[in-house]
Order: structure tokens, then C-alpha cells, then sequence
């Protein structure tokens, strides 16, 4: 038997139609009969592959149901699923029919029931397929199965004729066949047709309220505010019976019915309230919680700084709980069902306005505190002394403390919270963020008050154990905010958090926030840890909402050699500055700091190549540059209004940070992980706006989509299409420019030139002149940092190294325009776990035991050998090193955010022979060392710079770090990664 504190479900489910059936009729039997209450666990279709999933079904598909209440009893697959549910709380029967009184109307239900499960769901589910994953476009497989889901369709519109449901007398009655199939023809449009008017039958019985119910992004509708507002909290699926064919046809007007209907029409709101209307389907109005949140935070909020209108959902789910959210602990206060809530546990996605969320009643509640620390004392609280008292306690005592994973997020919150704090002027907001100055940061601590305290784990850990005087202080911390909880563990972050939850005050004087994206295993081992029991749940990301964002259309191209690389990247990038001319906003990203540092020089000499030409601002963000350059380009960036930016940037901005208007997201060479990939399309496409995502990738790394990317809604796109398509709209915008530049927006860059696409043709002769200009030394440096990060992802792409290797050298002649690859030497390839250099033969009898020079390998294994030399890597043995502590040369050309004159001197200082450019030598920029946690990490190789965000391939160190895994096929994915500059 399940305990009193478990719910007696668990639903392990998915963004799936099947997934959706199953949430749909818990969501029934919740309104029919107050349960039974469930715990939903969503899972991927990569998840429920694992050991622990395939014990619970062996089929290891989704959705999966777990019934604690029967000795925890396990069902797979959607359809007896329903009918288990049905058979064991559906005392009623109301929907299905009784076996014994209504025995043909039962098996009306199950021939149906049978009809989806076996016809209409994998004829579909095949047809989505082939129309959007496949790797290979099979017209004669799209056609069978399209035609085949036709089909079925028209069985539907036969049995639908004068009826509104599939099984039952008469018009038949609402029951598990109904709830088995709509979920699938909800999704026509995917793959079997635009539109139902070739079936009316099944359309009438769409239009008559049910279908409509099951479509993606339903839970964001008005009618889901409306439903919620009536008492149904959680942003589940809508009861389809509380909108049902019946009740519409009857006029049976419920509650949330009527306010369904009666919602009143708003007045006429800013453009960023239009946006989230648009995206959320309307949401209460901050005045709406006048009383409940103090008046210079409401100021804030609906005047200047901000000027709101709307709260987005999580913000109307957590501003909801206050006042009472935000109420000082109370030790002698009531305990049991009648003790209040003070931890949140919520699920929220990046861009939904979360900050805001967590920071409102993170700032009431210091207020609060304060309030009630002086009435305590028996001070007049509008007296002086009350004002001298509280700014006494708020130096004593650090209010709320936020911690995020990277610096870049940190910093942004911190803005925000100060923008929050406008009309409370005596707030004061503090930052402990790595790779920051820690001596500016301890000065700006003592002399302001820490009622909101940002910080990244490695630096508030280091305060903690280096500082007593802050330490102390910090200990009494009220309230603990975890932003990005998931990135945080995913980064490693988890000893940290444990250490720093420690060094404060214990649950439930302290009250906790963790806010995550997704809700896996670790975040509820984590909630369990940090989180007081009496927890509230709070979920505003949709059952069915898409990994990546549904509407931001997704395309990856196959180049057919490295020499198309560079060319198709800057045709993409002109097709974002016609397309969105006036308000195109690029963010490109690149695996490592050191090939983001040469795309940074190339697009800045090849501006003239692009529509907007030198009026295109290019700007560079990676992990060399220190943290005020990071900020300021950050800063920059996202003010930048000119109509034609673009941010080159390594990972560090690929999760977390908000940039608003994003037109396009373009990686180049593969992400990470699957989950990169999702985190930076994630850029683009916020807040319901626009946007497009394109990957970019070498022959050899085109695996990554068929087996990474399975699950992702992502087209094929050639080389020749998009210059095809490019032309096209160059030579529009030739013929007509007054007519192209009416509907763009106020912008600063210059319109483009009248031939925009004869500068397009121009592209592959302004790249091979500049050929002639690329420093060999800056192409050998980038060389060694991707094929540092490219031999931790061989079990992504199905290549072995020695393809890997022969890639890049490719790269370097084709793309890069050198005579011939850099010479890497075989010491150096044996470090990198190379046993052969020459491409390997599929010879499974033996092992290669020989280096390419003829010499036998050493008797200590690969591993041993790089742990030994690791400081000694370089190109060529006997030649000058890359990478190595202070012996390293950064690219002479192009530094900073802002266009300077590229250095056309060699790096060996002599600049009257060749002219070159795009090496970055010169002055070494040297990222600051602050003692500590944080300042020790960047010396070590097994650490590394926590707090920069430690996103693969990009190494904030000098030095290789190696696994001893090698490249063994049983290695985990993190063991075998070599994290490179």
C-alpha cells in the first residue's frame, strides 16, 4: 500500500499522443470522482531505454503507469492503460459501458479501441515519420502510410455519420474510444492532411469542442486560464467533458463553462502584453494583486521601470500564493494540512518570465521580514529608529540568495532584481559570480546591504569557506532561489549546492524555490533534500509541448565538402537580412572558443559579401574574454537595434540568457548533446515571436540527426536550395526596393545596396582571396581544439577517429584554404589515444600495436602516457607548442566586440612579407586569477572554471583533459570527452 504522503499513481509519460490519451482520462476521473491522484514523470524516448525503465516495461516505450495503491502493479501500452484505469476507478462507468448490462455496447468500445491502437496510430505515427525524420526521403513510404492513415479516416467518417462518439446507442457516448483516437486525428495537419474537410463527420465532431482540446498548446488557451480559475489547478490537459459536444449542444453551463464564455474583453495593451497574450491566451493583470504585493513593487511593475501589464502563467501560479507566500517564518505558527506553504517546486521553461516570478516574492518577503523584525522590538514602524533598525538587521542578515550556473544568467537576474528593487531604493542587491573581480565584489559587499544576494556556486562556496566576516552574515540567509536547477546538475554542480545548503538555515526556517525546465530523477532527489515536505508543485510547462519550441522551423544541412561551409554560413546569414530586414539577429554558434575566435575575424572581413554589408555588427562571446568583457559584450549585443547583428558565441550563451529578438539561430559542427542542440534553438522563437533554427554540419558528422536528433522536428535544407532560395529574394529586393523595405521596421543600419545580388555572387571570390590572407598558425590552433572536442563525440557521430582526424585535415585545405593540413606529429596523436594513424581497416583479428612512424607503442597505456606529457602537447614535437600555459599565442588579429583594422603582419613579427590576418596573437589576453574556489578551478585540469559554465568542448584551461576511457565502446559519454579551448 502507498503512504499517506505518496500519490497512488505514477505516470510515466511523454509528449505523445499516446502519453496524452492516459493524462486525459486521469484528468476525467479527477473532475467524476476527486481522484485518484497521480505523480506524472515525463520521460524521453532515449529515458525509457534505460535499465531502471525497462524493469517497469520491458517494451520500454511510453507511457508506463505504476499503481503504488496495488503493490505497485505496472501497465504498459496506452490502450490497456485506459482500460485498466477504467476496470479499477471508473466505479460508474461513466467512460465505458458495463460488461454484463451493456455487453455490445463494451465491445463496440474495444473494437474501436483496437481500430486506434493497432490502425490509426502507427499508420499516422509511420506517416509523421517518413514526412519529417526520415534521413532519406522515401516518397513511396510517405505515400503508403499517408494514404493508409486516409484510410482509416474515412472508417472514422463512416461510423461518425449521425453520431458523436464511437461507440454507445444512439449518438453514442463519450467514452475510452473517443479518448483512444482523438488524440491522433488531432495531429492530421502533421502528416495526413492540412485540414478535415475531406471527412465532415469527423470535422463536426472536432468543431464540437473535444478535438480542439487535444491539440498542442492547449493548456495555454483562455479556456485553461478560465478552467484554472474555477478550481482546476495544474495545467493538464482540459477535462474534455467540462466542454464536451453534450454540454455545448445543452447549454449546460458549469462554472468554468460561463467563465468560459463571459470572459470580458481587455483594453488595448502594450506590445509586449500583446506578445504574451499571444503566446499564453491571455493571463490576470498585475493590478489584479494590488493588496496582496506591496505598492512600490506594484509600481515597478505596471509603471516604470517595467511597465507590465499581464503575468505570464507561472507568474499569476506563484504571485496566487501571496501574501502568504512571502509571510516571515513562524516557529509557533499551525502545523499538519494546516501549516502554510512556504518552498516551491516549479516547473518553467527559460523565457516565460520566471525571473520575475521568483523575485517578487523573494523581495516581499525580505520586506516582510523587516516589517516584523521592528514591530517585534516594539520600534513605531514609521519612526527613524525603525529605518536605522532595519538597515542595522539588513547588514547583519543576507534576505534572499539566488544561485545560477553561469555568469552570464547571474548577471541578468541581478538587473532584473535591481529594476524589481526601483521604487524600494533602500534595497540592496549584491553579486558573488566567478570570474568577476572578487575584491570588487567584497568592497561592493560591505559597503551596501545584501537583501538580494546573486551568485554561481563555485564563488559563494569559496566565501563561505574563505570569509568568515560574509560567511556569517550569508548563514542567515531567509530564502534560497535555485535557478536552472537541471543545468546546475548538469554541470556538475551538486556538491556544491549540498555544501552551500548546509552552511544554512534548516527547512522550514528557510524557505526554499527550485525552478528547473524539466522534472527528472535528480530534480526530485534534489527536491527531497532541499525542499521542506510540505512543498507546493506548481507545472506551466505543457504535457505536449515540443522539445524545442513548435513553431521555429528547424533545417540542417549536409555540406557536400568543407569548402561549402563558409560560403553556405554567409548565404544563411543573408537570407536572415532579406528576410528580416530591419530586424535580423543572429546568434552563430561554434563548439570551441578557438574556431568562434576565427569565425569572429572571417565574418568581419566578409561583411561585404552580405546585404547589409559593412553596416552588419559582429560581435564575440567565449570563454578567453574576462567576465567584464563578457558582460559588455553581452550588454551590447542585446541592445543592439541596428537591423543586422550578429552574436558569434561558444556555448557560453547557449542556456539561460535572454536575448529578445533573436531571428536565427546557426550551429555549425555538432552540439554536445541532443539537449545543446534544444537549449540553443532555444534562443530564438521566445516570447511567440519568430524565429528559425540551421545546423550546419561536415560530411562526416552527419549521423548526428539521424541518431541524435530523432525526436527533433528538423528538415533537410541543400546547399543548392538555399542559394537558389537566397537569389531569389536578393533579386526581389534588386527589382523593388521601395516596395521590400515598407513593411521593415525602424532600424539604424543603411538600406542594402540596389544589387544585392550581384554582392551575392561575389561570395566565393571575396573568400578565396582572403585564403591568401588566413595565418597558417591561427588554422593549426583551431585545428587542435576540434579535434580535441570531435574525439570525445565519435559515439555521436559513428565515426572512428582516424575519419575524424582525415575530416579536419580537410577542413584546414578546403574551408581554410591552407596548401596542405598542418603536420601533427604521432607523439602528439599517441597522446590523443591514436595507436594508428592510418585509416583503419575493418580487421577485427587484430589490434594495431604500431605508430605510423614504425615504432611500437610504449608499455604504459595511452592513458598513463598522457597523464605523464599532458604539458608537453603540442603539434609537432620539437616545434613550438598550443595551448600551454604561458607559451601560448593567442590569434594576432581581431580582439573584441568592436571592428578594428586586421593585423596583417605574420606572427613572427615581420610584416612586410605575406600579409595575414585572422591569426590572434599580439596581446595575450589573460583571464583574471581571484584565489579562491573559483580562481584555483581555472589551474586545474580536473575542475575547470565551474561558474563560466562548463559547456563541452570548450575548456577554459590550457590543457587537454584526457580520459582513461579512451575511446572504449563502453565508455559513458562524459568519460570519453576531451574538454578543449
Amino acid at each position: 500500500m502507498s503512504s499517506a504522503t505518496e500519490k497512488p499513481l505514477i505516470l510515466y509519460t511523454g509528449r505523445t499522443p499516446n502519453g496524452f490519451k492516459v493524462t486525459i482520462l486521469l484528468e476525467e476521473l479527477r473532475a467524476a470522482y476527486g481522484g485518484p491522484d497521480y505523480e506524472r514523470v515525463p520521460q524521453s524516448l532515449r529515458s525509457a531505454k534505460e535499465p531502471w525503465f525497462i524493469k517497469l516495461n520491458p517494451n520500454g516505450r511510453i507511457p508506463t503507469l505504476t499503481d503504488r495503491s496495488r503493490g505497485n502493479f505496472n501497465v504498459f501500452e496506452s490502450a490497456a492503460i485506459l482500460l485498466y484505469l477504467e476496470q479499477h476507478y471508473d466505479k460508474e462507468k461513466r467512460f465505458a459501458f458495463d460488461q454484463e448490462k451493456e455487453a455490445d455496447d463494451y465491445s463496440e468500445m474495444l473494437q474501436w479501441i483496437f481500430f486506434a491502437h493497432g490502425g490509426v496510430g502507427p499508420m499516422q505515427g509511420q506517416a509523421h515519420f517518413f514526412t519529417h525524420y526520415a534521413k532519406e526521403d522515401l516518397p513511396y513510404a510517405k505515400e503508403r502510410y499517408i494514404n493508409e492513415a486516409k484510410r482509416l479516416y474515412n472508417v472514422l467518417e463512416i461510423r461518425l455519420k449521425g453520431r458523436d462518439y464511437l461507440a454507445g446507442p444512439g449518438r453514442g457516448k463519450y467514452s475510452l474510444a473517443d479518448l483512444n483516437v482523438w488524440p491522433w486525428v488531432s495531429r492530421h495537419d502533421y502528416a495526413v492532411s492540412p485540414t478535415l474537410d475531406e471527412w465532415p463527420n469527423v470535422k463536426a465532431a472536432s468543431h464540437a469542442g473535444l478535438l480542439s482540446l487535444c491539440r498542442p498548446g492547449a493548456m495555454v488557451s483562455r479556456a485553461v486560464i478560465s478552467l484554472r480559475r474555477s478550481g482546476i489547478n495544474r495545467l493538464h490537459p482540459v477535462i474534455p467533458s467540462v466542454v464536451s459536444p453534450d454540454n455545448l449542444a445543452r447549454g449546460l453551463a458549469t462554472p468554468a463553462l460561463e467563465q468560459l464564455v463571459d470572459v470580458e474583453e481587455t483594453q488595448p495593451e502594450s506590445a509586449a502584453s500583446k506578445a504574451a497574450t499571444a503566446m499564453f491566451g491571455g493571463s490576470p493583470e498585475f493590478q489584479s494583486f494590488k493588496g496582496k504585493i506591496s505598492d512600490n513593487t506594484l509600481k515597478a511593475l505596471v509603471s516604470q521601470p517595467f511597465k507590465l501589464k499581464h503575468t505570464s502563467p507561472v507568474q499569476a501560479e506563484v504571485l496566487a500564493l501571496l501574501p502568504s507566500l512571502a509571510d516571515p517564518y513562524n516557529p509557533d505558527g499551525p502545523t499538519g494540512q494546516d501549516k502554510p506553504i512556504r518552498d516551491l517546486l516549479v516547473k518553467a521553461k527559460t523565457g516565460t518570465g520566471k525571473t520575475l516570478a521568483f523575485l517578487i516574492p523573494a523581495l516581499e518577503a525580505r520586506l516582510r521580514y523587516l516589517d516584523a523584525a521592528v514591530e517585534k522590538e516594539g520600534i513605531a514602524p514609521d519612526s527613524q529608529e525603525a529605518a536605522r533598525r532595519r538597515r542595522s538587521l539588513a547588514r547583519e542578515e543576507v534576505g534572499t540568495i539566488v544561485i545560477s550556473p553561469t555568469r552570464e544568467l547571474a548577471t541578468q537576474i541581478a538587473n532584473e532584481a535591481l529594476r524589481l528593487a526601483h521604487w524600494n531604493r533602500e534595497i540592496g542587491v549584491r553579486t558573488l559570480i566567478g570570474g568577476a573581480s572578487k575584491r570588487q565584489q567584497l568592497s561592493d559587499w560591505s559597503r551596501g546591504r545584501p537583501d538580494i544576494v546573486v551568485a554561481t556556486p563555485g564563488r559563494l562556496r569559496d566565501i563561505l569557506e574563505n570569509h568568515p566576516d560574509i560567511a556569517q552574515t550569508i548563514r542567515k540567509a531567509h530564502t534560497l532561489i535555485l535557478d536552472e536547477a537541471d543545468t546546475l546538475l548538469d554541470m556538475g554542480f551538486r556538491d556544491d549546492l549540498e555544501g552551500i545548503v548546509r552552511e544554512l538555515p534548516k527547512t522550514p526556517e528557510r524557505q526554499t524555490f527550485l525552478f528547473s525546465a524539466t522534472i527528472s530523477r535528480p530534480i526530485q532527489q534534489l527536491t527531497k533534500a532541499f525542499l521542506d515536505s510540505n512543498r507546493h508543485f506548481i507545472d506551466v510547462v505543457p504535457i505536449d509541448d515540443s522539445p524545442v519550441h513548435a513553431h521555429v522551423p528547424q533545417y540542417h544541412t549536409v555540406l557536400p565538402s568543407a569548402e561549402h561551409q563558409i560560403p553556405h554560413i554567409l548565404r544563411l546569414i543573408a537570407h536572415d537580412q532579406l528576410v528580416n530586414a530591419g530586424k535580423s539577429k543572429i546568434l552563430l554558434f561554434l563548439p570551441t572558443t578557438k574556431v568562434t575566435q576565427l569565425f569572429g575575424t572571417l565574418l568581419r572581413e566578409l561583411k561585404k559579401s552580405l546585404p547589409a554589408s559593412r553596416g552588419t555588427h559582429v560581435y564575440e562571446l567565449h570563454s578567453k574574454k574576462n567576465q567584464s568583457q563578457r558582460t559588455r559584450t553581452s550588454d551590447d549585443f542585446r541592445a543592439d537595434k541596428s537591423g543586422a547583428s550578429i552574436l558569434v558565441s561558444s556555448d557560453v550563451s547557449a542556456r539561460g540568457v535572454d536575448y529578445p529578438g533573436i531571428t536565427r539561430v546557426i550551429q555549425v559542427g555538432i552540439p554536445s548533446s541532443p539537449e545543446q542542440y534544444v537549449h540553443r534553438v532555444g534562443r530564438t522563437g521566445r516570447a511567440g515571436s519568430a524565429g528559425r533554427g540551421d545546423l550546419v554540419l561536415l560530411p562526416w558528422e552527419k549521423a548526428f540527426v539521424s541518431y541524435s536528433l530523432s525526436d527533433v522536428p528538423i528538415k533537410p535544407l541543400s546547399v543548392d536550395e538555399m542559394l537558389i532560395e537566397v537569389t531569389e529574394i536578393a533579386e526581389k529586393h534588386d527589382a523593388d526596393r521601395d516596395a521590400f523595405w515598407a513593411a521593415a521596421p525602424p532600424h539604424t543600419v543603411r538600406e542594402y545596396p540596389p544589387t544585392v545580388a550581384k554582392v551575392l555572387t561575389e561570395t566565393d571570390a571575396n573568400i578565396a582571396a582572403l585564403h591568401d590572407r588566413l595565418d597558417e598558425d591561427a588554422v593549426k590552433e583551431t585545428l587542435a581544439a576540434l579535434l580535441g572536442y570531435y574525439l570525445g563525440q565519435t559515439g555521436a557521430l559513428r565515426v572512428d577517429r582516424a575519419a575524424v582526424l582525415q575530416g579536419l585535415r580537410d577542413w584546414t585545405t578546403q574551408a581554410c584554404g591552407l596548401p596542405k593540413p598542418p603536420h601533427i606529429s604521432d607523439a602528439f596523436l599517441a597522446r590523443l589515444g591514436f595507436r594508428d594513424t592510418a585509416p583503419k581497416t575493418r580487421d577485427y583479428k587484430r589490434r594495431a600495436n604500431t605508430l605510423s612512424d614504425g615504432g611500437r607503442r610504449p608499455p604504459f597505456s595511452d592513458w598513463q602516457e598522457r597523464g605523464r606529457d599532458v604539458h608537453k602537447s603540442s603539434f609537432d614535437s620539437g616545434r613550438k607548442s598550443f595551448g600551454v600555459g604561458s607559451s601560448e599565442r593567442r590569434p594576432s588579429g581581431y580582439q573584441g566586440d568592436r571592428e578594428r583594422k586586421p593585423s596583417y603582419g605574420s606572427r613572427d613579427g615581420d610584416r612586410e612579407r605575406k600579409p595575414s590576418f585572422g591569426s590572434r596573437g599580439g596581446e595575450r589576453e589573460h583571464r583574471p586569477s581571484f584565489g579562491g574556489r573559483d580562481g584555483e578551478r581555472e589551474r586545474k585540469p580536473s575542475w575547470g572554471n565551474r561558474d563560466s559554465g562548463r559547456d563541452s568542448g570548450e575548456y577554459r584551461e590550457r590543457r587537454p583533459r584526457f580520459s582513461r576511457d579512451g575511446d572504449s565502446a563502453g565508455a559513458s559519454e562524459s568519460s570519453k570527452k576531451f574538454e578543449w579551448d
